[in-house]
C-alpha cells in the first residue's frame, strides 16, 4: 500500500498529518490502536493495524514500533514541545511502517542527530538493562558488546559500542578471515585440545577472537608444529 504524492498539477497526495492519515484509513475500513512498549531502557509505540470484514474488527498480524527519542528541537528548548514533537513523531512514523504507507515528512531534521559519545562518556555508560543491568559498558565481556552492537535498538548505545569495540576495517577483516582458516588447521595439525585453546584467550570459538589473539594464536600453533 502506497499513498503517493501530490504536486500542483495534481498527480497523487502527501498524508503527512494525523487527520490525513486518519481520513484515508477510514475510507479503507481501516484503523488501529497503539501502546507503548519498554525495548533496551528506550521507549517504543507500537501500533496494531485492524481491518473491518463482515462488520467485524480484526487485528492485522503485524506489529511495528517507532523509538521515543530524546529530542531536542533545532532552535527550541522548551522541554514539553520537545517531548510533544518527539511522541508525536514516533506515533506517526509507527502507523505509516505498521500499513506500509509512503510520505514526505522533514520532521526527522528537527530532532536533533545521536549525540556523538567521548571515548570517557562511552567506557562510563551504565546499562538499564538485561543481564549487564547496572554495569558500565567497560565493565560487560566483549561477547555481549558484540551483541549489543548488532541487536540494540539505541543509536547512542551503539555508538558507545563502537568506541569501545570497533569493527575492524575492511583489511583487517581480510586478515581475520586468512587467520581463522590458518588457526584451524594448524588445531588439526597439532592435535591441540580445542576447548583449552578457547579457555586460554577467553572465548567459545575462533570466529570471536581479536585479530591480535588470531596472530598470537597462529604464533603459538606454529612453533608447537616445530
Amino acid at each position: 500500500m502506497e499513498i503517493l504524492n501530490k504536486n500542483k498539477e495534481g498527480y497523487g497526495y502527501c498524508y503527512t498529518d494525523l487527520a490525513e492519515i486518519h481520513r484515508y484509513l477510514e475510507q479503507n475500513n481501516m484503523r488501529y490502536y497503539q501502546y507503548i512498549e519498554r525495548i533496551d531502557g528506550d521507549d517504543y509505540i507500537m501500533t496494531v493495524p485492524q481491518e473491518k470484514i463482515d462488520g467485524k474488527w480484526f487485528d492485522w498480524n503485524v506489529r511495528k514500533g517507532c523509538k521515543v527519542v530524546n529530542a531536542t528541537l533545532n532552535g527550541k528548548s522548551n522541554p514539553a514541545q520537545e517531548q510533544g514533537s518527539a511522541l508525536t513523531y514516533a506515533r506517526r512514523y509507527s502507523l505509516l511502517m505498521a500499513f506500509g504507507l509512503a510520505t514526505e515528512d522533514d520532521d526527522a531534521e528537527s530532532l536533533s542527530v545521536v549525540k556523538e559519545p567521548t571515548i570517557e562518556e562511552a567506557r562510563e555508560y551504565v546499562l538499564t538493562f538485561g543481564k549487564h543491568s547496572g554495569k558500565k559498558l567497560s565493565e560487560v565481556d566483549k561477547n555481549y558488546l558484540v551483541w549489543l552492537r548488532e541487536n540494540s535498538k539505541d543509536a547512542y548505545i551503539k555508538k558507545c559500542v563502537e568506541l569501545i569495540k570497533p569493527l575492524p576495517n575492511e583489511e583487517d577483516q581480510q586478515e581475520i578471515l586468512q587467520l581463522i582458516t590458518e588457526v584451524n588447521e594448524l588445531l588439526d595439525e597439532t592435535n591441540t585440545d580445542v576447548d583449552e585453546f578457547y579457555k586460554h584467550y577467553g572465548v567459545s570459538s575462533n570466529g570471536e577472537m581479536t585479530l591480535m589473539q588470531l596472530r598470537d594464536a597462529v604464533s603459538l600453533l606454529k612453533r608447537k608444529v616445530k
